[in-house]
């Protein structure tokens, strides 16, 4: 009973080691990867209904139903699509111990050809009626060959490191599976707007794997936030931000821009938006008071934002500030939309029954939060990817010399390149032949 279930098991591992299963699974995830990249991710169910009706299905049958529950949404984190990865793993590391490693350590085997009958049938090769055994180690020796030496017999090869590599490709390719696999598993991506001077806890998750936690052994804190501009556009805008440990002490600060990110602890802060939430005012001589400030139209287009003040608590809100960006300007308005005066963040305004001061802006800078504890794997698989793939090019060549009677048997074989090892073949020859 035990031998039929090891010989149901080891079908199962050759059947994985097949490179045609492979290639059909790398097909899966790739048509996976391909419907994650068209259709939008990680959206709002109205947003599939509206762009993926049932009444206009997409190629005839792509609705959101469908979309839905296959969790094409959702795409990289589906059970199936973790299932592929692990079966696409599954057939490397059966591929890697069934056929890669046994090759390996053939390779690696002294294989002395003894017989001319044997040697003659290598890929090439050709009788020397001159030269000697000793002389022929030297010169494989010079041509960068490992030999193996036995009475009358020659065993050598060079490019081992060709027979290694695709094992290193295969480790590789795994490394970055597990590292995608393990992300999707332990990840998080949290979206925050914090005011400029505030200290938060990360709390609003846009996304969380089933086995991701927020970490909260840090909080940041916004020390500044400010933007650049060219010709009144916003060229870049940037945060100042420290990372606080429980205690309170400062363990990290940077200034982060887009495509310039803080990374610490496995968690990396993304600049990705900004907001102006308020103005600061002072009235007369009175104590400042905060005033929230709301968008016009859309700030992709539009750069305005406007709120009502009030210039004592018994009369109602009497005039407009329009706010034009982060450049400063402003402008003040009365109930009838008649400009009174404009100006700068800073500047005093004097009307007839008392002066406002514009104190300064309550900006807030949007960051994205994101750990990916599994991408440090999936960067040491594509640096060991880059170097093995590189290795794999070179060539494992073989050759066997046999002695007799004052005469040279020599034959040789590649695994590829065979045109340029047949001019080294006939190089070495020559060489053996030369006085």
């Amino acid at each position: 009973m035990l031998f039929i279930e090891k010989k149901k098991y080891w079908k199962y591992v050759t059947f994985l080691a097949d490179l045609k299963v492979a290639i059909f699974i790398l097909l899966l995830i790739a048509l996976a990867s391909i419907s994650g990249t068209i259709i939008e991710q990680d959206q709002v169910l109205s947003f599939y209904k509206l762009n993926y009706p049932e009444t206009k299905p997409i190629l005839g049958f792509l609705n959101w139903k469908i979309i839905i529950s296959l969790g094409l949404d959702h795409a990289y984190r589906t059970r199936w699509f973790s299932i592929l990865i692990i079966l696409l793993a599954g057939s490397l590391v059966s591929c890697t111990f069934l056929k890669q490693l046994p090759i390996l350590k053939t390779s690696r085997q002294w294989k002395f050809y003894e017989t001319e009958k044997r040697l003659k049938r290598a890929e090439i090769s050709t009788d020397l009626n001159s030269g000697n055994l000793n002389r022929a180690a030297y010169i494989l020796i010079d041509e960068g060959f490992y030999i193996f030496h036995k009475k009358n017999f020659i065993y050598a090869y060079k490019g081992l490191i060709g027979r290694v590599s695709p094992i290193l490709v295969h480790a590789s390719i795994i490394l970055i599976l597990f590292g995608a696999l393990w992300g999707s598993l332990t990840g998080f991506t949290d979206q925050e707007l914090i005011p400029k001077g505030e200290i938060i806890h990360l709390q609003n998750p846009i996304r969380k794997s089933p086995l991701g936690r927020i970490n909260q052994k840090y909080s940041p804190r916004i020390n500044n936030f400010w933007i650049n501009f060219t010709d009144r556009n916003i060229d870049q805008f940037y945060t100042d931000i420290s990372l606080l440990d429980q205690t309170g002490s400062e363990t990290e600060r940077k200034v982060i821009y887009v495509n310039e990110t803080l990374t610490f602890d496995d968690i990396t802060f993304y600049q990705t938006d900004w907001d102006i939430l308020g103005l600061r005012t002072q009235i007369d001589n009175n104590a400042t008071a905060q005033y929230s400030l709301s968008l016009i139209g859309n700030k992709k287009t539009n750069h305005l934002w406007r709120t009502f003040v009030t210039t004592n608590s018994n009369q109602k809100k009497n005039f407009l500030i329009i706010l034009n960006d982060l450049t400063g300007n402003l402008y003040i308005y009365n109930n009838k939309g008649t400009i009174l005066q404009k100006g700068e963040i800073g500047s005093i305004f004097v009307f007839k029954e008392f002066k406002l001061q514009i104190l300064d802006t309550i900006t807030a800078t949007g960051l994205q939060v994101k750990s990916d504890p599994g991408i440090k794997w999936v960067y040491l698989g594509f640096a060991i990817l880059i170097v093995s793939g590189s290795t794999s090019y070179i060539t494992y060549s073989r050759l066997w010399i046999i002695e007799k009677v004052n005469k040279l048997y020599l034959g040789g074989s590649t695994n590829r390149a065979s045109l340029t090892f047949q001019k080294d073949f006939s190089r070495i020859s020559q060489k053996l032949v030369e006085k």
